[in-house]
């Protein structure tokens, strides 16, 4: 009853003051304190997007701090499986001493505890956070720390290598993309799983460590021989580095013309034995840039290659072939012709200005007048030379295909037939003719294997994109760069010097672009 009468009295003073000017809420009340504790995390320091990986437990350490006094820290867990945070632990006072390994700011209380995470399934993902209580009751949490677990402790294994290849078949014209996504391992992701490539399984690494790929890379690769390869991935995770997984598969990779080459003239192929070449310019005291480093070639596939030029009756034959029909997949656009492919835009094969090849309208078809039959086409794009090829299941060289096939294995010629050139050797200016000449015109001078007319009258388109050589020692079966807006070109024309002709000599042309000095040749790979 006594203590009921002093609050009335105490209020009915303080109303009284209240009207008058001479008291506030707060005397009633106390002052009231809205604000809870400051609580900062000292360890662990981890960001989600780089979270750092604890075994078996992590011990947590924060600092608090309030105006008046702290009454008690939680620590709480949040695991990416589970929808309710767990409370790890409550303290009411802080650490004393601190730990010497802990740095906090001077004055401040440290709270502590060890968190462990055993039964925590590896490869998860933990939010750790505080949160700081004061004597009113007010509280205020941290920011959230990410941690991963990794229990060392338990049934660690290498991933599980695996990867698919698109297109799953192709031929050599193919852009084969690998891809190790589907790699699985209990703690790490796919972009923290480190991966290797040998794409045609000949035990070489196409791709090493050394170039940090992860199994969420995509990688793209060309095969340059027809065959049935077996490329092989290698994984490993982040926390067994000596422990590796494998995965291999076959892959068929076909000619680009199809299974069965069937040139158009048999007899007209050389055979190029399989062996180590020298490829480059042996001039160096003078030498192209481009033509350097002279360097090996090892080329593991025997290949055949045409001992001429193509001529103007051969493609003539093709082009009445696929012209033919009710759905002609070649046809003429004024001086053009263009080639219709199942899918995509139509590709330019055939320019008639810079042709010896004609439309005749009398006859409705192409022709071409009886002198110029074995005089080298010119006026095809790369895209006219390469359907040729394919329409006889065949290729065009390598540029590396076709400077062996043109001088040997000598490391000193710049010719076919010795390190000088005479005009009566070649079409080229000096011979002073100023107009392609019948292929096989000058059949006495040829390098080791044969081959006619690689020095002058028609240039000739190959295979591969224009690049710099790389600055290796050896290439194995070297191919070029996958990509580019170029392709090269070798052997020089009959409007070109002694120096341009020589099979060393490099130049690069717009695939898609016609000239009337401008041929080429075919080749595949012996089955």
């Amino acid at each position: 009853m006594q203590r009921t009468y002093r609050r009335v009295a105490g209020c009915l003073l303080c109303l009284g003051l209240l009207l008058y000017g001479g008291c506030s809420e707060d005397d009633v009340t106390g002052n009231q304190d809205k604000e809870g504790p400051a609580v900062q995390f000292v360890l662990p320091i981890s960001p989600p997007e780089a979270p750092v990986e604890y075994s078996e437990h992590v011990d947590i350490y924060v600092t608090a701090t309030d105006n008046t006094a702290v009454s008690r820290v939680e620590f709480w867990g949040a695991r990416e499986t589970v929808q309710n945070p767990d409370q790890i632990a409550t303290l009411t006072a802080p650490l004393s001493p601190v730990p010497d390994s802990i740095e906090a700011p001077p004055g401040m209380a440290v709270y502590g505890t060890r968190y462990s995470i055993r039964a925590i399934r590896n490869g998860s993902r933990v939010r750790l956070f505080a949160r700081a209580f004061d004597a009113a009751g007010n509280s205020t949490r941290s920011d959230q720390m990410v941690i991963k677990v990794l229990n060392l402790g338990g049934n660690l294994y290498p991933p599980a290598a695996e990867f698919f290849v698109k297109p799953p078949r192709g031929t050599v014209d193919s852009l084969f993309t690998f891809d190790a996504s589907v790699t699985r391992d209990s703690v790490d992701t796919p972009s923290e799983i480190a991966v290797r490539w040998d794409f045609d399984g000949d035990g070489v690494w196409d791709r090493d460590w050394g170039e940090g790929l992860t199994a969420a890379v995509r990688v793209d690769f060309k095969y340059n021989r027809p065959r049935v390869y077996r490329p092989v991935l290698e994984a490993k995770n982040s926390y067994l580095p000596d422990s590796t997984a494998r995965a291999t598969q076959e892959l068929e990779v076909t000619p680009a013309g199809g299974v069965n080459p069937v040139p158009p003239e048999p007899e007209n192929m050389i055979l190029i034995p399989a062996g180590v070449y020298r490829v480059g310019s042996p001039d160096l005291s003078n030498p192209q840039s481009d033509e350097l480093p002279q360097h090996r070639v090892r080329l593991t596939a025997e290949y055949y290659i045409e001992k001429t030029e193509v001529t103007n009756r051969l493609y003539l034959r093709y082009l009445k072939s696929v012209m033919s029909g009710d759905a002609p997949r070649v046809r003429r656009e004024g001086p053009f012709l263009r080639y219709y492919p199942t899918t995509g835009e139509p590709l330019l094969l055939l320019d008639f200005n810079s042709s010896a090849l004609f439309f005749d309208p009398d006859g409705d078809s192409v022709a071409v007048p009886a002198a110029s039959r074995a005089l080298p086409v010119v006026g095809v794009t790369w895209q006219g030379a390469r359907l040729y090829c394919e329409h006889f299941g065949l290729r065009l060289p390598t540029e590396h295909e076709w400077e062996v096939a043109a001088k040997g294995d000598s490391l000193r010629f710049s010719y076919p037939w010795g390190t000088t050139i005479r005009p009566d050797q070649a079409n080229y200016l000096d011979s002073r003719i100023g107009r392609p000449l019948p292929v096989g015109s000058y059949p006495a001078w040829t390098g080791q294997f044969g081959l006619l007319d690689v020095c002058g009258n028609a240039q000739e388109w190959t295979k591969d994109w224009y690049a710099p050589y790389p600055e290796r020692d050896e290439l194995l079966n070297p191919e070029g760069p996958i990509s580019g807006s170029r392709r090269v070109l070798r052997g020089g024309s009959y409007i070109l010097s002694a120096t341009g002709v020589r099979v060393t000599s490099r130049e690069a042309g717009n695939p898609d672009q016609p000239s009337d000095v401008v041929g080429f040749r075919t080749a595949y790979t012996k089955p």
